[in-house]
């Protein structure tokens, strides 16, 4: 909660926090944000190949098994494109959306899109 971790700052000047993450965020700025909000001063970065982690690691065997849809699931997706397609496409005209095909879209690319469009406006809403 955010209210506990304003009072945990205030009362404690100094606080250490250890955590571990296999997926911080997908990209420099989410990564930057988390540790932003969690007010990390140091960063240590490790992968399966660091000597300090290698002794601790298993053999691993990864096999890609790809799973096709079943047809009822095709069927859903497919209405769910025609419902987003003609909205995609005009939000696309007006360079408010990148997109044009609504299968591969992530919610990722929608909310970023969303921010990257508050901006402007708020940048257009400024100038008058």
């Amino acid at each position: 909660d955010e209210q506990q971790q304003k009072y945990i700052c205030f009362s404690i000047n100094v606080f250490l926090m250890t955590a571990m993450s296999a997926t911080p965020g997908q990209n420099e700025t989410s990564i930057q944000k988390l540790i932003n909000n969690l007010k990390i001063s140091r960063l240590e970065v490790r992968s399966e190949n660091d000597l300090d982690i290698k002794k601790y690691r298993h053999e691993t065997k990864e096999e890609i098994i790809k799973v096709p849809l079943p047809n009822d699931l095709l069927a859903i997706r497919e209405k769910l494109v025609e419902l987003i397609e003609k909205r995609l496409h005009i939000l696309s005209r007006q360079k408010a959306f990148p997109w044009k095909s609504p299968s591969t879209i992530t919610p990722y690319a929608i909310n970023s899109c969303m921010k990257d469009f508050q901006k402007r406006a708020g940048q257009y809403n400024q100038a008058l």
